[in-house]
């Protein structure tokens, strides 16, 4: 993988050669507690210069989302101190429209379901919902092996998913609202896909 130095992907405040450090730590067989203090540090820095993607000099992919390294860093970490760092993050990333930010809560909640509900509950109503909220778009990414309809989307969700169904009674009002929203946006592509036939 080559970054080109100091080419920002529609950027202007943006040092390439931090971006880099990140993505080094990414590459490490594993991460010191040291080394992940280092990454939250870097992390912050380019989230408060802007800096969310960086152009790759690769065939197939020409950006590299900020939200995929650093999620691929707290999933490697693994750790209650990682599932804090990224939900921080994804809070300061709030309103962006990129996929894989919503992808990289999912993994997390998937590998720590029990960390990732505990510090959801400790957030505000805005930043509960919108972590919820990610997490039932994040669900989109998830292989579920049976496909997902209005009917069948609670069934899909706890087989895809079978640690959700383990902290479910603790976390009943925030899991019944996660399938809620995926109810809803399931609902909602049925209706423009029939909007598409008539």
């Amino acid at each position: 993988m080559i970054i080109i130095p100091l080419e920002a992907y529609n950027q202007t405040n943006c040092d390439s050669t931090i971006f880099k450090q990140l993505i080094h730590y990414r590459d490490l067989p594993t991460i010191t507690d040291a080394e992940f203090v280092k990454c939250c540090e870097i992390t912050n820095t380019l989230l408060k210069d802007q800096c969310h993607y960086y152009f790759l000099k690769r065939e197939y992919q020409n950006l590299i989302p900020l939200t995929l390294v650093f999620g691929e860093i707290c999933l490697k970490v693994n750790s209650v101190s990682s599932v804090k760092a990224y939900i921080d993050s994804y809070l300061k990333n709030k309103g962006s429209a990129e996929e894989q930010i919503d992808y990289s809560l999912e993994d997390i909640f998937i590998k720590r379901p029990r960390n990732t509900m505990n510090e959801i509950s400790k957030k505000d109503s805005v930043s509960k919902e919108s972590l919820l909220f990610g997490l039932a778009y994040g669900f989109e990414g998830v292989d579920k092996k049976i496909k997902l309809d209005s009917v069948n989307y609670r069934e899909v969700y706890f087989l895809a998913i079978p640690e959700a169904r383990s902290i479910y009674p603790n976390y009943k009002k925030e899991i019944d609202r996660i399938l809620y929203y995926i109810h809803t946006m399931i609902k909602f592509t049925m209706d423009m896909e029939k909007k598409k036939k008539n």
